[in-house]
């Protein structure tokens, strides 16, 4: 099983599994990926949430998340807010998900700091929670798929 095949997996039950904890999240439709540097795609996966308003791109890592990486994201997030954003909708949030051995974290990018109890206890703890159960369930399905031979590239 080649990381490649995994993260398809991963990413394939990360789309069911985000859409299916609220109606409120909506997948983009998948779009010719564009990269800023020769690294890495923009994002992986494009939600919008239509309760929040706002765009929530979110990239999947193996490995430890860094600087680097949260500056990127908050590139990727600036780009999208000149670009994509809805007119009088709310800025983006960024969501890098870093899978490393068996551990999961999820780091939350913002363009900005939260302001207040509102915005970090009723949106940030929450989306980070949605995102930390639903990509340990992916990675266990993802697993079984790959070892079953229903994965990325099929029997």
């Amino acid at each position: 099983m080649s990381e490649d095949d995994l993260r398809i997996a991963i990413l394939k039950e990360l789309e069911i599994s985000i859409q299916a904890v609220s109606p409120d999240f909506m997948l983009s439709p998948r779009q010719k990926p564009f990269s800023i540097d020769s690294k890495r795609p923009l994002v992986d996966l494009l939600f919008y949430h239509r309760n929040m308003e706002c765009l929530i791109p979110v990239y999947l890592k193996f490995g430890n998340v860094n600087t680097d990486e949260i500056e990127w994201m908050k590139l990727n997030l600036q780009i999208l807010t000149k670009y994509k954003a809805e007119e009088g909708g709310n800025n983006p949030i960024g969501i890098i998900l870093c899978v490393l051995d068996n551990k999961q974290h999820v780091e939350l990018v913002k363009l900005e700091k939260s302001k207040g109890f509102i915005s970090k206890n009723l949106i940030d703890r929450p989306l980070k929670q949605i995102f930390r159960g639903k990509l340990k369930d992916a990675i266990c399905q993802a697993h079984k798929q790959l070892v079953s031979g229903e994965g990325s590239g099929g029997k």
